[in-house]
């Protein structure tokens, strides 16, 4: 496990900004000792002292390494404090000791630890910065921290109506269309009607359920109304999608006074880009495929920023000293269930 301190955690006598890429800047307040991390020793809780970090069944030691040797234990005479806190199982304070450059080691009974990392006897309005990491194996050379972002690329739509798409059961559903007008499609321009122009969508056979109903489309720019209101007002600013033969049909009037003709239209469209929205007569239904996430041991944070409700699976592939008592105990399992049966009879 290769990781760094995160900002959740406690601060004595400084300010600490972090970063992604495990930079700390500390900036001292008071003269003495300033530091990051846990900030007592004989608390029952991980929490009040810092962030824990959870320690490998197979770890002897655990290393520390600044980038710089700004905050390394090799700097101790020159006033760098760098200590680390062993806890057991129940979260109980072991006990607490500086990491040398080779690395400390891990008590039998600790199951988490948290470290604390600062300046022995620093001077107010000092700034120390630079990038820290914690491992369970020897750091050899600087390795930033390892994450890994995935993009899923899912647009969901919906309508006033209750017309959505959706996610489920692995496939993503599709019930709402999308189309984006910019000024380069072929239009009408009826002129006698006020600047009122007239384009073939090109959606084909993805059909609107009925078009001549205004709360069947909703549009970013202007309000919606029916084809007949729409072309009849010619003091009506607003759109339309209407059946048009094998076709949908998007109209719209613009009651600006710089539109004079079909090409100030086009351009005004450019700059002013035009996205509908509107139900599907038929839904598309496209299976997703599952995003793998590789993570490092001994644990990971997954978190996303979907507002879609998101499940996740993990499976956990590990070394286990343990298989011989899993096979006895299945071995076990099974003649006792075949004892069950034999009894039955």
């Amino acid at each position: 496990m290769k990781g760094y301190v995160t900002p959740e955690i406690g601060r004595h006598a400084c300010t600490a900004n972090f970063s992604e890429d495990g930079m700390l800047s500390l900036t001292v307040l008071n003269d003495g000792n300033a530091y990051v991390g846990f900030t007592g020793s004989n608390g029952p809780h991980i929490a009040a002292h810092g962030p824990a970090y959870i320690i490998p069944s197979d770890a002897e030691k655990v290393y520390f390494k600044s980038k710089n040797g700004v905050f390394d234990t090799e700097h101790l005479r020159s006033g760098t404090l760098l200590l680390v806190a062993f806890f057991d199982g129940n979260k109980k304070f072991i006990s607490f000791t500086s990491i040398p450059a080779a690395g400390k080691e891990i008590p039998n009974a600790a199951k988490y630890l948290s470290i604390r990392v600062g300046i022995d006897g620093a001077t107010a309005g000092q700034v120390y910065t630079d990038q820290i990491m914690l491992s369970f194996e020897p750091i050899t050379e600087w390795q930033p921290p390892y994450y890994e972002e995935v993009d899923v690329d899912l647009e969901l739509c919906s309508l006033p109506t209750g017309t959505c798409d959706e996610v489920k059961d692995g496939k993503l559903i599709k019930r709402v269309g999308k189309k984006t007008f910019t000024g380069t499609e072929t239009w009408l321009h009826h002129s006698p009607k006020n600047n009122y122009f007239e384009c073939s969508s090109g959606l084909g056979a993805q059909r609107v359920i009925d078009g001549t109903k205004a709360e069947y489309l909703y549009c970013n720019r202007f309000k919606e109304y029916s084809a007949n209101s729409l072309y009849w007002d010619a003091n009506l600013e607003g759109c339309s999608l209407g059946d048009n033969g094998n076709d949908q049909h998007f109209r719209v009037r613009v009651l600006d006074s710089s539109i004079t003709d079909l090409n100030s239209f086009k351009s005004w469209l450019a700059a002013n880009p035009i996205t509908i929205f509107y139900p599907l007569e038929n839904p598309v239904i496209t299976p997703l495929t599952d995003i793998i996430v590789p993570t490092q041991a001994p644990y990971a944070i997954v978190t996303h920023d979907s507002p879609v409700e998101t499940e996740i699976e993990y499976e956990i592939l590990t070394k286990s000293d343990y298989v011989a008592d899993i096979i006895d105990i299945k071995q076990r399992l099974a003649a006792l269930e075949a004892a069950a049966v034999g009894g039955g009879n």
